[in-house]
């Protein structure tokens, strides 16, 4: 079973490009939590949803142009335990968020 592991990473659902900070993480952790992530889409998919992403640890992110979304309840995932995770997962909706504006002004990488 897949596992949440430290690394920031995004996927931009529109174009399927999978972004990650590959300077820090080896790749392999960085698609494992980009499959723990696409696991989510059956249960949090709706109109204006264009990303999903986690930061270095297991705080996870939905990205959506819509101005609130509610979560499901009882989202669960297995952490890698280890060190460099620490916390327990977290998904938070970013409601209102263009997505050409994401990847001009807060994407780190060029």
């Amino acid at each position: 079973m897949a596992k949440l592991r430290p690394g920031a990473v995004t996927i931009d659902l529109e174009t399927g490009g999978i972004y990650g900070d590959l300077d820090h993480c080896p790749r392999e952790d960085l698609l494992e939590s980009a499959e723990v992530l696409l696991s989510l889409l059956p249960r949090v998919n709706h109109m204006g949803l264009w990303g999903l992403a986690k930061a270095w640890d297991a705080d996870c992110y939905l990205y959506s142009e819509r101005r609130s979304y509610k979560l499901p309840e009882d989202i669960r995932f297995e952490l890698y335990r280890g060190k460099e995770l620490a916390g327990r997962f977290s998904l938070v909706p970013v409601g209102r968020t263009e997505r050409a504006l994401h990847w001009q002004y807060n994407w780190y990488s060029r």
